[in-house]
């Protein structure tokens, strides 16, 4: 646990630092933002940050939370990452994130590849020192492939039934 808050006090710290450098101040609710970021076991919404902070009978803005979410990505507290939909998805530090993504029912899950993961780590992008990445792979999950196949089957059986009337 005090691994844990040792973590939180460094990132606490690295934002506070930035905020003085760009002229600004932290916040209460850019506190409570920041608090329940690092507080997030897995990635995140700007929406479920909300929530989160909101089920502690606080109001934050959401344009709150979306300001101060880009205040945590430009200072590399944050990354922001692929999410299933419409909506961002975010993680505490950088990370090496290889994710899947099926565009037809919007299913996502993280998978491990060392070698993909050794290759982006120790590859050279023109001089980019690099701190992390994400990587999404986009495709059909097997319950789509299932889905279409069974659809199209379904299909040319109506198509040949007419045929034969």
């Amino acid at each position: 646990m005090s691994g844990e808050n040792n973590i939180s006090s460094q990132w606490r710290r690295v934002f506070i630092e930035y905020l003085d450098h760009i002229g600004a101040r932290l916040t209460q609710e850019r506190q409570m933002v920041l608090d329940a970021a690092l507080a997030s076991a897995r990635s995140f919404t700007a929406r479920e940050l909300h929530m989160s902070i909101e089920k502690n009978n606080v109001h934050v803005s959401m344009a709150t939370v979306y300001n101060s979410l880009a205040l945590l990505c430009d200072c590399g507290i944050a990354t922001p990452i692929a999410g299933d939909g419409n909506e961002r998805r975010f993680s505490i530090g950088c990370g090496r994130t290889i994710r899947v993504f099926c565009r037809r029912c919007g299913k996502s899950r993280a998978v491990h590849d060392s070698k993909i993961e050794s290759i982006l780590a120790e590859h050279h992008f023109r001089g980019l020192a690099t701190e992390g990445f994400d990587l999404t792979v986009t495709g059909l999950c097997p319950s789509c492939v299932r889905a279409m196949k069974k659809a199209a089957s379904a299909g040319k059986n109506i198509k040949t039934k007419q045929k034969n009337k």
